[in-house]
């Protein structure tokens, strides 16, 4: 898999050759993209629907989390400012951090 970036994005059929990589043999690209899904009358499905697994990545709001608010919100607020350098230690994604150094 490889990591685009605006300037080398090759366009809408770019990820079939990474899926193809990945062992996926049947991959579809629809010409025309989502314009051509609703131009032949298909309705086009937003949100969690026909989920392979079920969600396990999911980060409930502090307000819909148990026990103390202030306490989930610092909990939140530690692991989204802990993401950068997440991301710089991974390595795989091209990362320039604008926030800080």
């Amino acid at each position: 898999m490889r990591p685009w970036t605006r300037q080398s994005w090759p366009g809408p059929n770019a990820g079939t050759s990474d899926l193809a990589e990945l062992g996926f043999a049947d991959v579809l690209v629809l010409e025309g993209g989502n314009a051509a899904w609703c131009g032949a009358g298909l309705t086009p499905v937003s949100g969690p629907t026909h989920l392979l697994s079920p969600r396990d990545d999911v980060w409930l709001a502090s307000s819909e989390r148990p026990g103390d608010a202030r306490a989930n919100v610092m909990a939140y607020l530690d692991w989204e400012t802990s993401l950068l350098a997440a991301i710089e230690r991974g390595g795989c994604v091209p990362f320039r951090n604008l926030l800080w150094h």
